[in-house]
């Protein structure tokens, strides 16, 4: 064997035990394709949710995706996958980033990618406007770490990156159990309501609650909604 050849074989190697090491070293939020099947996961509903996702881009017509907060990839692989969209993640995580741009590469998915960084108030404006939207699960830990006005301002930035619309779900303060919900303003006992009158306070036009899914500890249900710019 050449020894480009071994480098090769070598990097490779090299490149399968990180990502082993990756995939296998926290909870997964989401399934991961491998071998053209979705495994493991468990940490979320997904496939109900992207059902729900599913419909939306169908009806809207909408061609192109953008998922704050993507994890291991699961909505954008679909996206792309299913509804033939220009999807794009933005992930933090560099464990579950680094899982998501495997799956591209080794499942040969066109139209995905991928983008490493936090999304806050400075990303935001610079990421491409798309005209579907996905922000679950995200807002809650920008609102407890930064405040209620940094979360506004940061959603009505976001507004204006959606083109047709967008699909949103948050944590809630009743989720007592989670160290977050300490710091999220008090959402009484109706969070979705709550919920609804911030966004309206973001300017979207239309508001509108779409299905209810399970909490991170599946002891409460959130509100998934529909936003229109």
């Amino acid at each position: 064997m050449q020894q480009e050849e071994k480098r090769t074989l070598f990097q490779t190697i090299r490149q399968k035990i990180c990502l082993r090491s990756a995939l296998y070293s926290y909870p997964r939020y989401q399934p991961v394709l491998i071998r053209g099947r979705f495994v493991g996961g468990n940490e979320r509903n997904c496939f109900d949710r992207w059902e729900v996702i599913r419909k939306e881009i169908e009806t809207s017509g909408g061609s192109s995706v953008l998922d704050i907060g993507s994890a291991e990839g699961f909505y954008v692989i679909q996206a792309a996958r299913e509804c033939s969209c220009t999807a794009i993640g933005v992930e933090m995580d560099a464990r579950r980033f680094a899982v998501a741009e495997d799956q591209i590469i080794k499942e040969k998915i066109r139209n995905a990618r991928f983008i490493f960084g936090a999304a806050d108030t400075e990303m935001i404006p610079r990421l491409p406007a798309s005209d579907l939207v996905i922000c679950m699960s995200v807002l809650h830990h920008i609102m407890s770490a930064r405040g209620e006005e940094y979360a506004r301002g940061f959603m009505s930035l976001l507004r204006k990156r959606t083109k047709k619309e967008m699909i949103f779900e948050m944590g809630q303060s009743d989720e007592s159990e989670l160290s977050w919900a300490k710091r999220l303003p008090d959402m009484g006992d109706r969070p979705h309501e709550w919920i609804e009158s911030f966004l309206k306070s973001c300017g979207f036009s239309v508001v509108e609650k779409i299905a209810e899914v399970d909490s991170y500890k599946k002891d409460k249900k959130r509100a998934l909604f529909r936003l229109i710019p």
